[in-house]
């Protein structure tokens, strides 16, 4: 008898952004988010019952002027039991598209994904990784830890996507 294989099938993406993106479907606004500031995004509901646990996440971003090679965009993840209920979200924010000048508090009581660093090329940059959702409400936040540079005023250049990725077994022969 053969073994199972397991698979990764790619499923449905929440992209968060600005409105004017196309497929937008959690509010996110860090264009403008300066040097040692961060932005937090609206409340994802991923909705009641079951889901993927695994994710893939990928963040898009663009400096307004050319970084220097390693500045870094950190990401995190904020969750949730009760969404209208600071108290009971990680690190105390509300679940709104906000700007935040502090970092003590998202790092020591988030999710740390991942970060994005800097080429030092004046062009659009991305990283993508993995990650476990364990919540049923999530937002997206990203720090600039660029040494003196603000993210771009375009809201098309940040863009943060998660990806389900559900793992599938297939029948084994």
């Amino acid at each position: 008898m053969g073994a199972n294989k397991i698979y990764v099938k790619p499923g449905a993406a929440a992209i968060f952004a600005a409105s004017s993106v196309t497929g937008q479907t959690v509010l996110w606004t860090p264009q403008n988010v300066s040097a040692g500031n961060g932005r937090t995004s609206n409340m994802w509901d991923r909705g009641a019952g079951a889901h993927p646990l695994r994710y893939c996440w990928r963040m898009r971003t663009r400096w307004a002027a050319t970084a220097n090679a390693g500045d870094q965009l950190f990401i995190f993840l904020i969750y949730s039991d009760n969404p209208t209920d600071a108290t009971q979200t990680d690190c105390g924010y509300a679940f709104v598209d906000q700007t935040y000048t502090s970092l003590a508090g998202i790092v020591y009581s988030t999710l740390g994904i991942g970060f994005l660093m800097s080429s030092g090329l004046n062009q659009p940059e991305s990283a993508s990784g993995f990650c476990d959702i364990y919540a049923r409400y999530v937002a997206v936040s990203a720090w600039n830890g660029a040494g003196s540079k603000a993210l771009t005023n375009t809201a098309g250049d940040h863009i943060f996507t998660l990806t389900e990725m559900p793992y599938e077994i297939e029948q084994a022969p």
